[in-house]
């Protein structure tokens, strides 16, 4: 944990992806549970150096391409990445903070967390099963809970959200390993000055956005 000794860290018991499909236009998640503490240990710190100047990339991701999802040895949490985009074609950037693992200080993107396994709880606590549109409900959840923690921001606020409107696709990260995030795009129903004053109202942390 040297490599994060200047961050702020909680574990989580995640989700992890082992592996996808996409058949007949529905998009499979094949998934286990790591911890986000792996994940600090594996993908977040990939070329930290350990003992005898090895890294966790030249003990495990030193070849010409990255290791297949279902062979690799990372952690490989699911991340979800996310990208709010004003009516108007402005896009929202937050700075990060100098306590994050990853990127501390730069402008990102304003949706990012780890998929945890409490976000995939059903009501009666049961572990989410099959059924498409109740998986895709509950993915949008996450969204929606991110924004209104994060921003303020409620469905009133939002076009409506749907896996297959809103999700641009999967990707794994190369610097963090081969890390797998899936990606969303939410658009606002206002125009960019208009989301700032709503930004203003809501967030309280005007000072923090950045929209381009």
């Amino acid at each position: 944990m040297e490599a994060h000794k200047y961050s702020n860290t909680s574990n989580n018991i995640t989700i992890r992806l082992d592996d996808f499909d996409f058949q007949d236009n529905k998009l499979t998640l094949h998934t286990s549970r790591t911890y986000y503490y792996h994940m600090l240990l594996t993908n977040r710190c990939m070329d930290y150096q350990i003992k005898s100047g090895m890294s966790i990339r030249g003990l495990y991701e030193f070849k010409d391409s990255i290791t297949p999802l279902h062979e690799s040895k990372l952690s490989n949490q699911i991340g979800i990445n996310g990208m709010i985009i004003t009516n108007d074609g402005y896009v929202l950037l937050e700075k990060r903070g100098r306590n994050k693992t990853t990127w501390k200080n730069k402008f990102a993107q304003p949706i990012s967390l780890a998929l945890k396994e409490s976000d995939l709880k059903l009501d009666d606590t049961r572990l989410l099963n099959s059924d498409c549109d109740y998986s895709n409900k509950k993915m949008m959840n996450v969204i929606k809970e991110t924004m209104k923690s994060n921003f303020g921001l409620l469905e009133e606020d939002y076009e409506e959200l749907s896996v297959e409107k809103n999700l641009l696709g999967i990707a794994r990260d190369l610097l963090e390993g081969g890390k797998p995030n899936l990606y969303f795009v939410v658009t606002v129903k206002y125009n960019h000055n208009e989301f700032l004053d709503v930004l203003k109202q809501k967030a309280g942390r005007i000072d923090k956005f950045v929209i381009k």
